[in-house]
């Protein structure tokens, strides 16, 4: 018992033929050529600086509000170290570290793995605090708390975005 070899139909291996559209709607489109795919690999490439952009930004401003917060809390409590040293600033330039606030995170992002990233401390002094053992437990919680606050401001922000903007969520 031989079997004919199989042979293919030069018909058969075009695309089917599409039936025409009902009147009032459109035809089916074609797929899309390879070549129309850069654009998109070019905006989603565009889309991701963007985004490391914004995350850099608010990882900057979050350093910058938790290293306040510790010195603002160490002044109310009696300690005017970090405004002497001039710390006491929502300056940025002020509390960025050059490797832990620049060159760390870029070497952790270019890996691919999770960023840190790290501020210089402000100076305090709990000699100088009025109630010295209760004081420094309020300056260390300041910088947690102004975390603690950020997120809530940073959710309540993005829950009106999307429901004014996206819609309801």
């Amino acid at each position: 018992d031989t079997a004919a070899p199989e042979t293919t139909n030069i018909e058969q291996t075009t695309q089917p033929e599409t039936a025409p559209a009902p009147e009032g709607t459109e035809a089916p489109k074609a797929p899309e050529a390879p070549e129309t795919a850069a654009p998109a690999q070019k905006a989603e490439h565009g889309a991701r600086w963007r985004h490391a952009l914004w995350r850099g930004i608010a990882g900057v401003l979050a350093a910058v509000v938790h290293e306040g917060a510790h010195g603002w809390a160490a002044n109310r409590l009696g300690d005017p170290t970090a405004k002497e040293a001039g710390r006491l600033t929502l300056n940025p330039a002020a509390h960025l570290d050059p490797v832990g606030s620049i060159v760390l995170p870029l070497v952790m992002g270019l890996m691919g793995g999770p960023v840190f990233a790290f501020a210089k401390p402000v100076p305090y002094n709990p000699n100088r605090l009025r109630n010295p053992r209760r004081d420094e437990v309020l300056v260390a919680l300041a910088g947690p708390a102004s975390n603690f606050q950020q997120a809530l401001l940073g959710t309540a922000i993005l829950y009106v975005y999307y429901h004014w903007c996206v819609g309801p969520i």
